[in-house]
């Protein structure tokens, strides 16, 4: 039997007392056994040791060893040390946007350095020199909610990675660099596979840099603090993988999990957090949150002081001190930002860079702004699936940097706009006819804005904010008139089939219908049609009036009962009569199992594969769309 116990020392992080144990039941998102967990425990010293001694019993009693026996614990042990031991730590958090009624929301796309944080700036009356902020790098990765208020008060709410990715992502770094060793590499090659083998940590913000040549990395040639630490951080690491190659002989497939098993590891990992820790403490402009693992879930700044509120976010987000580590912005997943109104108009800007879909980024927004740097060449991917979700009306494209198109047939701003428009009618001439129709229509309509020399003088920046603010009212007067509009189809044609033929296995009538075959078709069928019709994720055809728009899906809705239910006879009954005749004739218990084994036979993948494309002939049999 594994012997469990808990550890007690001080929290970095604020005044109180934490604790550290091998947990006896819960596994880690990989599913490994006695994961190490850490938990706050109390505030005053003098508590420490009679509640550790609690934690130590919960973890030498095996009926304990469970989430059931909850209740009971609590009738023994203290409130604290019961959750530290059943409790697991809350997922951080994402920004809401809470606009009030009049509130304008404005949603940011388009590719890096294209001037997202120069509309935001532009429009939130920021100066690009003396206002750090918004803060953003090209190795940051997070979620932006930038708010206008009617408050005097400037608030910001900064959110973090949990300290479990965290640890995973050290796991991951060590392991890289532990190999990379193991195989052969020199100390510099540690360094560096352990500083920059893991994209996803930026592990040379936190901790610090390495040099660029090997000759610099020895311990008396390195002056950097950061580096000095580095140095350490890979002798630990030489040290373990040479006990694991001790034990295996040479690298095998488990020298990963050989290595992170070994208890220097957990407390190199331990010590790289407390590291990440100080970092924290040292930004005392905010006021912090921390959850049960005492790790920062988030940190919140309330002021009048215009500078202080921008000096306070620059430190905590800044790249500053990258080159001797303790830099935080590598672990932020969101910023919501408050600022009062410079402007009668509030407006909310949502610039979301965290893995988050498309639509979830577009869906609220009033207005949607795509930003392209007018010297690349232009993708159209994204415009196309923008105007697929059937946000066309609220599309404003603005094409930034117009200054890097240079020569002498560059030198009117008409001529650059002519460029960009030729760009973008070639890039909708490359696509099916009936695609780029609906490009036509939302991406020629309107005028292409074009801005230059981002953030050089508050009279770009006025220039800048004018066209968004424009645009705005252009957007507003476009949604009153007659217009184009979409019937939204899905682009998720696979995942909808499916789950319309595992809806179908498991609804199929009883023995006694003689319609079996009508009544297969007809579920199919409709399990299709409002998979697809309920689903904002594309467009089918164009209507005018809410008439026209029933008219247009009754008319989908018989192509395509028609579509399936000669496909269905073709591709199930006909082609297998025989075999079909004799499941029918089967009765009792066994007639629902032997029809489910033969539609499951049946509707293989090459069945959807095909059902696919009778879906897509019904719709665009109506001058529709059909995008997967």
């Amino acid at each position: 039997m594994k012997f469990f116990r808990a550890k007690a020392f001080p929290s970095v992080s604020r005044k109180g007392w934490c604790v550290l144990f091998q947990h006896p039941f819960q596994t880690d998102k990989n599913g490994q056994k006695y994961p190490i967990v850490k938990r706050y425990l109390c505030d005053e010293q003098e508590e420490v040791d009679v509640l550790v001694e609690e934690l130590n019993e919960l973890l030498r009693i095996e009926e304990y060893w469970t989430s059931t026996v909850k209740g009971r614990a609590k009738a023994r042990y203290d409130q604290r040390v019961v959750n530290a031991f059943y409790d697991e730590v809350d997922e951080p958090d994402t920004p809401t946007v809470n606009k009030s009624p009049d509130a304008y929301q404005i949603s940011l796309i388009g590719e890096a350095q294209s001037g997202k944080t120069s509309i935001v700036r532009a429009v939130f009356g920021i100066h690009p020199a003396r206002e750090k902020f918004p803060i953003r790098f090209r190795k940051a990765s997070y979620d932006a909610v930038y708010e206008m208020t009617h408050s005097a008060a400037y608030e910001a709410r900064v959110s973090f990675r949990s300290r479990q990715e965290v640890y995973e992502n050290l796991e991951k770094s060590l392991i890289e660099s532990a190999l990379v060793y193991a195989n052969g590499g020199t100390d510099y090659d540690l360094a560096f596979a352990l500083v920059h083998g893991n994209p996803e940590l930026h592990f040379e913000a936190l901790f610090g840099e390495v040099p660029y040549g090997p000759r610099y990395f020895t311990e008396q040639a390195s002056t950097a603090k950061s580096t000095k630490r580095v140095f350490q951080y890979v002798e630990s690491i030489k040290s373990i993988a040479s006990a694991v190659l001790e034990e295996s002989k040479e690298v095998t497939e488990d020298f990963e999990q050989l290595f992170l098993q070994k208890a220097e590891c957990r407390q190199l990992i331990e010590t790289l957090l407390t590291c990440i820790e100080r970092s924290f403490k040292e930004k005392c402009d905010f006021t912090w949150s921390y959850g049960i693992d005492d790790w920062p879930q988030f940190a919140f700044i309330s002021t009048e002081s215009r500078a202080h509120y921008f000096t306070a976010l620059h430190r905590l987000t800044t790249e500053a001190e990258k080159a001797d580590g303790a830099s935080c912005y590598p672990l932020i997943t969101s910023i919501h930002a408050t600022i009062p109104s410079v402007k009668e108009q509030l407006i909310v800007i949502q610039d979301s860079r965290r893995g988050t879909s498309l639509y979830d980024q577009v869906k609220e927004a009033d207005h949607i702004i795509y930003t392209h740097d007018a010297s690349r060449e232009i993708k159209i991917d994204t415009l196309k699936h923008l105007i697929a979700y059937g946000y066309g009306n609220k599309l404003q494209l603005l094409f930034t940097h117009a200054e890097r198109l240079q020569g002498e047939r560059y030198a009117e701003e008409r001529a650059k706009k002519h460029r960009l428009s030729a760009a973008i009618q070639g890039c909708i001439q490359r696509e099916e006819q009936v695609v780029a129709t609906q490009l036509s229509y939302y991406l020629t309509a309107a005028d292409v804005d074009l801005v230059s020399n981002l953030n050089r003088s508050d009279e770009d920046d006025h220039k800048l904010s004018e066209m968004v603010y424009v645009n705005q009212a252009r957007t507003a007067q476009t949604q009153v008139g007659a217009e184009l509009n979409p019937i939204y189809l899905s682009i998720l044609a696979p995942p909808i089939i499916t789950q319309a033929i595992n809806h179908l296995h498991s609804s199929l009538p009883d023995d006694s219908d003689k319609t079996f075959h009508e009544e297969l078709t007809s579920q199919l069928a409709t399990a299709l049609y409002y998979g697809f019709v309920t689903q904002p994720s594309g467009w089918s055809t164009s209507y005018h009036s809410a008439t026209d728009r029933q008219r247009t899906f009754q008319a989908v809705a018989t192509s395509l009962f028609s579509a399936v239910q000669a496909y269905v006879s073709d591709e199930v009954t006909s082609k297998d009569m025989k075999e079909w005749i004799a499941v029918q004739r089967t009765k009792g218990e066994e007639w629902g199992y032997y029809v489910k084994r033969f539609l499951q036979t049946k509707m293989n993948k090459e069945f959807e594969r095909g059902l696919y494309y009778v879906v897509k002939h019904a719709v665009e049999s109506h001058g529709g769309i059909f995008i997967h």
